[in-house]
């Protein structure tokens, strides 16, 4: 079992899971030190993917109003505050870039080659220029970096899951933190966090709800999110991972606080690219 620390150290420790049902029920499990208690993953497995038009905002107005109407019914009497976290991209990955140059490089070579050998005569002295060379190695290997961060099935590829679960994982721990979901008085915070380009979900929860959920639940929640999205209704994969987790909230038992005031906005959240 591998031990990881969080950034800003508290006390209290907790599982963190990630599950990538492309290569089967294998679960990974870990420690982290404060911060988000809980991290459940999942990539989406359907290549269709969800209908993302405009990568940065995937879901019109009526949805969120509808999915702002679903997380208040599942907070309401709990002491509980799910954000709900959407983004095109959870980091530039540079390691991809210049994976996708050093493939057009060698596509360079092999282009030059191919001309080289089955063009020949007389006028093709160019062929054999320097600075043909160069311009063609160039020329190829901007356009395979370029289609490297761009093309989902390439990128992917290039990237690998484990950098893929690692960089949206620890994207995700992030944005919990900077919404303030550590800040809850009853630490009950709950993230979903969907990340478009790797095709992964990731969901997090504070210290006081991983302490009494148990493991399979969320997987459960990450499976319904999932679903929806592969089937290209994210919409309603949000609404059934959202009821889900007002599920988690209500089996808890904790009483609401003073006037069961909303600590945290319900709107949903768009990250940029």
């Amino acid at each position: 079992m591998c031990h990881t620390r969080h950034p800003e150290e508290r006390s209290g420790e907790g599982p963190v899971a990630a599950i990538d049902r492309r290569r089967g029920p294998s679960l990974t499990l870990g420690m982290t030190g404060g911060g988000p208690e809980m991290t459940k993953s999942e990539a989406m497995t359907k290549d269709s993917g969800p209908n993302t038009k405009d990568p940065a905002r995937p879901l019109s107005d009526s949805d969120l109003d509808l999915l702002r109407q679903h997380v208040g019914e599942a907070e309401k009497g709990t002491p509980g505050e799910i954000v709900v976290f959407v983004v095109p991209r959870s980091g530039f990955y540079e390691s991809v870039l210049w994976r996708g140059g050093a493939i057009g490089l060698a596509l360079s070579i092999i282009v030059w080659t191919v001309l080289a050998t089955w063009w020949p005569g007389w006028g093709r002295s160019w062929l054999w220029s320097p600075w043909f060379g160069i311009a063609l190695s160039g020329a190829c290997a901007l356009a395979c970096a370029f289609l490297a961060q761009r093309s989902g099935w390439l990128f992917r590829t290039l990237a690998g899951r484990a950098m893929l679960a690692k960089q949206v994982r620890d994207h995700a721990k992030r944005e919990f933190l900077d919404e303030g979901m550590m800040e809850t008085v009853a630490r009950t915070g709950i993230l979903l966090y969907v990340s478009i380009l790797e095709r992964r979900i990731e969901v997090v929860a504070d210290k006081g709800i991983n302490a009494v959920v148990p493991e399979d639940r969320w997987i459960e929640i990450v499976d319904l999110i999932r679903r929806g999205i592969a089937n290209e209704e994210m919409t309603k994969g949000l609404s059934d991972g959202i009821a889900a987790c007002g599920e988690v909230l209500r089996n808890l038992g904790l009483a609401t606080t003073g006037s069961d005031t909303n600590e945290l906005s319900d709107d949903i959240r768009f990250g940029g690219d």
